[in-house]
């Protein structure tokens, strides 16, 4: 059960980094004139990419701490 329920967390929390780094591109492209063509692939790019960093920072510190 605490499998499911952590995969379920990390699907939640990279739903929510793809969502704050679309409205944060967006900002920018509103701010900065960046024209990018589709915000939506460029924020999941991001997004995903810091998803990764964070899990492979969480892997690492759990395996520090060990």
């Amino acid at each position: 059960m605490k499998v499911i329920r952590n995969i379920t967390l990390y699907l939640l929390f990279l739903i929510a980094m793809v969502v704050c780094a679309t409205a944060v591109m967006k900002i920018y492209d509103m701010i900065l004139d960046l024209d990018i063509a589709n915000i939506w692939t460029t924020g999941f790019k991001v997004g995903f990419t810091a998803w990764g960093a964070m899990l492979l920072y969480m892997l690492y510190y759990r395996h520090k701490k060990q």
